[in-house]
Formats: C-alpha cells, sequence, structure tokens
C-alpha cells in the first residue's frame, strides 16, 4: 500500500531541522548605545518601566554611560521614584561634575520631595556652570517660592523670561510671586501675558481670578474662573473660588450652587464648607450652615 509522501517516515528530517539551529546565521549581541536607543523609544511612548529596564541593562554593559544614568533618572522621577531618580542624578554628576542638566534635574526631584533648600543649591551649581540656564532659573523660583521667598522668586521667574521671552509658565510663576507679595496689577498683568501665550493654562485663570477678587473686582474674577472650569471642569478649587466671587457679588443662589458642585468633585474640601456656610446661613439654612461648620471642625481636627 502507498503511503501519501508527508506522512511517510524519514531519518533526514530531524538532523536537518537540527542543521538548521546549530549551523544558521546568529544574532548579534545588543550593546549599550542599542538599550538606549529601545530605552528612549519607550520613554518617549510613557512606558517609564521598560525604559528603566533597558537603561539599566546599557548601563550594566557600560557603568560609565551618564546619558543613559541621566535618562534613567528622568524615567524613575516620572513614576515618582524620587530617591531613585536623585541617586541617579548624583551618578551623572560624578561622572560629569561639569553637566548642568544633571544639577538642574537633580533639584526638580529633590523639590518635590521637600528638600527645597537641597533644590536650590543644585540650581545654583546648574547656574554656576551655565548662567544662561533659563529652566534653571524658572525652576529655582518655583522652589524659592516654596520657601516664602518670593522676591527672590520674582527676581529668577524675570531672569527666566529674560532667557526665553515666550516662556508662558515663567510668567504665570512671577504673576504668583507678584499676587504673594500684594502687586495684583502686576500679577495680572504676568497672569495675562501667560495666558495670551498658552491659552489653555487654567490655572493661570483661576490665579488671574484671586487676583480680581483682591481688586474687589468680582465680575470679571468670575468670568476667569469660569473659563478656569471650561478648561478643568474636574478642578474643585475653580469652583469653590467662583462661589466666593458670587457671594461678593451679591449672588448667594449661584454661589451656593457653585460650593455644591466643588463639595461633589471633593467631598473632603473644608474651605468649600466654611465658604457655604455663611452663604447658607444668608438663604435661611441655619441647619446647613452650621452643618458645615461642624464639618470644617472634623475636617481641619487632624491637621492641627
Amino acid at each position: 500500500m502507498n503511503h501519501p509522501a508527508s506522512l511517510r517516515p524519514t531519518r533526514l528530517s530531524i538532523p536537518l531541522v537540527l542543521g538548521c539551529l546549530l549551523f544558521g546565521p546568529s544574532v548579534p549581541a545588543q550593546t549599550a548605545p542599542d538599550h538606549f536607543a529601545a530605552a528612549n523609544a519607550k520613554q518617549s511612548q510613557w512606558n517609564f518601566d521598560g525604559a528603566i529596564a533597558d537603561y539599566t541593562r546599557a548601563l550594566e554593559l557600560d557603568p560609565q554611560y551618564a546619558q543613559a544614568c541621566n535618562n534613567r533618572g528622568n524615567a524613575r522621577q516620572a513614576k515618582g521614584d524620587l530617591a531613585g531618580a536623585v541617586a541617579d542624578y548624583s551618578r551623572v554628576v560624578e561622572l560629569l561634575p561639569r553637566y548642568a542638566p544633571a544639577y538642574n534635574n537633580r533639584g526638580t526631584a529633590r523639590d518635590a520631595m521637600g528638600d527645597h533648600a537641597g533644590a536650590i543649591a543644585d540650581y545654583n551649581q546648574a547656574l554656576a556652570i551655565d548662567p544662561d540656564y533659563g529652566r534653571a532659573y524658572y525652576n529655582r523660583g518655583i522652589a524659592k517660592s516654596r520657601e516664602f521667598n518670593f522676591k527672590g522668586a520674582r527676581d529668577d521667574f524675570s531672569r527666566a523670561i529674560e532667557k526665553n521671552p515666550r516662556d508662558a509658565l515663567a510668567f504665570y510663576g512671577r504673576g504668583n510671586a507678584q499676587a504673594a507679595l500684594g502687586a495684583q496689577t502686576a500679577a495680572i498683568a504676568d497672569y495675562t501675558r501667560a495666558l495670551y501665550l498658552s491659552p489653555q493654562l487654567a490655572a493661570a485663570y483661576n490665579d488671574r481670578g484671586n487676583a480680581h477678587i483682591m481688586m474687589e473686582d468680582f465680575p470679571r474674577a468670575i468670568a476667569d474662573y469660569t473659563r478656569a472650569i471650561e478648561l478643568d471642569p474636574g478642578n474643585a478649587v475653580a469652583f469653590c473660588n467662583r462661589g466666593l466671587a458670587q457671594a461678593r457679588n451679591s449672588n448667594p443662589d449661584a454661589a451656593l450652587d457653585d460650593y455644591n458642585r466643588a463639595l461633589v468633585l471633593n467631598p473632603r474640601y473644608a474651605k468649600a464648607y466654611e465658604d457655604r456656610a455663611p452663604v447658607r446661613r444668608k438663604l435661611g439654612d441655619a441647619a446647613g450652615a452650621a452643618a458645615d461648620e461642624q464639618m470644617v471642625v472634623q475636617l481641619t481636627a487632624g491637621a492641627k
């Protein structure tokens, strides 16, 4: 009986396959630059875990690969691993003591960890190496603001603007410093410039609204908060702020609605309860006002 050819056993089949395995073309081993390139591609796609793995492999192959170490620090910082990021940037500084971006990057990680003094020291070092480093001025301004050094922050934001007159965030940061120093007109001018450069910057609308409230220009404040809400509908702070502006503009019903919406977004927002209480009392809801005041006590008790 004849057998189909495909089913007929042959002694040659296995040796031939093995021969292909034994003598087929070899795949070249990946180099440190190969892993670095792969990591950069993954990081550009927000795949930080994959990027970190490839940067680590690059560093295993070449422990002196400073750029891989720096970029791994960036990926770790993006993931929230601030201690790991600081360690990577510190290694870069050891390898390249004159590389200003490593000091700047370590400063941002330290600032995020609450070490504002350490961050400022890093920004100082970056600027000593590169006095034209506009981003380091901006970042130092942020750190100084967090230490309540608003004059120093204003000066740094101004230097950042000198280096890049189209830096919307530097104008926004200087606006915040101006507002903290009581210079509301100057703050409004800076927020307005920031919004000209970056019209989708919701925080600038919110904070310009704050400056308008300080100047008792409630209709403009309401307009700014409304635009902030349009850009960021989940922003409980903007609803609360607009509620305050509505209340001071003698519109308690609209104020109550805004406070209610703020509390839907953030049920533990103590300031919204605090500001809603007098509005409720004005509208004749004494029990509701008392309940809000009790909520403020409960929410702030642990913070004291």
